[in-house]
């Protein structure tokens, strides 16, 4: 009798040590679960919880035991591959930072060229600007600036002149649209228009000139 009653407790403590280790796979598990960069392996988490449910419903089984070393070397697998991935995303993030602020720096050291434009060309600018204005037969009024070209109706991104449009609006605040907020990318362009716009482009690029001087 108390063999058996011996035999018993060492089952039980057994199974209590095999329970204990389910419990801490399963805490595992939920946490690889809530960590929303490893949701590729989510089919091979939610095959480890179906593999563990079956060895909970035959603990008796002494081959389980190494059923659930197993598991455990295979999450830790998956664990060290997810500190490898952080690592090199970490890597990756610094030097994006570091291109970055190269570029920034190469900008900046290339803005003095800018301010290198001759008296000379400043003046024959203006005059461009003051004969064209001269000569030009209606208001500005006809076109408008817009911040963003989404704000433009009858653009779409599959258009051809699309990130030239975008980047003369957003970018040099050109006035490009009529005041619906269209371009009308298919009527065709007369006189009177030709020259507003090339007004307009010539106003824009001393502005940018003349801020590029003070700002230097």
């Amino acid at each position: 009798m108390f063999r058996l009653f011996k035999r018993l407790f060492q089952d039980d403590k057994k199974l209590a040590a095999q329970q204990a280790r389910i419990e801490q796979l399963e805490f595992q598990v939920s946490q690889l679960q809530a960590d929303k960069t490893i949701e590729l392996q989510q089919s091979r988490i939610d095959q480890l919880e179906h593999q563990l449910n079956n060895l909970k419903v035959n603990q008796k089984d002494e081959a389980q035991q190494t059923r659930i070393d197993e598991l455990e070397a295979d999450m830790s697998t998956k664990l060290g591959l997810l500190e490898q991935q952080n690592s090199v995303i970490k890597e990756l993030t610094k030097r994006l930072e570091m291109l970055e602020s190269q570029q920034s720096e190469i900008q900046t050291s290339t803005k003095p060229a800018v301010m290198d434009v001759p008296l000379e060309g400043m003046e024959r600018l203006t005059q461009l600007e003051q004969h064209l204005v001269s000569i030009q037969p209606s208001s500005e009024s006809e076109f408008i600036s817009v911040t963003s070209i989404d704000k433009v109706t009858d653009v779409s991104p599959d258009r051809v002149y699309f990130e030239a449009l975008q980047e003369m609006a957003e970018r040099y605040a050109m006035p490009l649209c009529y005041p619906d907020s269209t371009f009308r990318g298919d009527k065709p362009l007369s006189r009177q228009e030709f020259v507003q716009h090339l007004v307009a482009l010539t106003q824009q690029i001393q502005r940018m000139i003349l801020a590029s001087s003070m700002g230097g």
